[in-house]
């Protein structure tokens, strides 16, 4: 469910770091705890672990390294859009 933190409603916090998962011990289905990282991006700090369920493991990772894409050149903004 939403929630509202600090004058901000918060739908979705998504981690993308495996290290901070596993830091965490973050597991698929766990109830967090969430603050404000900054002006508006939510931080998860931790989870509730008395409502993990007993049958929980760990998310799967990914080793496997990736290439990123070429950087594009930046583009110039107009008044009314820009795009990076």
């Amino acid at each position: 469910e939403p929630v509202l933190l600090a004058g901000t409603t918060v739908r979705r916090a998504t981690l993308h770091n495996a290290e901070q998962m596993a830091l965490l011990d973050i597991r698929p289905g766990d109830m967090v705890y969430v603050e404000k990282g900054g002006e508006i991006i939510p931080k998860i700090t931790g989870v509730e672990l008395s409502q993990r369920p007993a049958d929980s493991r760990p998310a799967a990772t990914t080793t496997q390294s990736t290439t990123a894409p070429a950087a594009k050149p930046p583009h110039r903004a107009t008044a009314n859009s820009a795009t990076v």
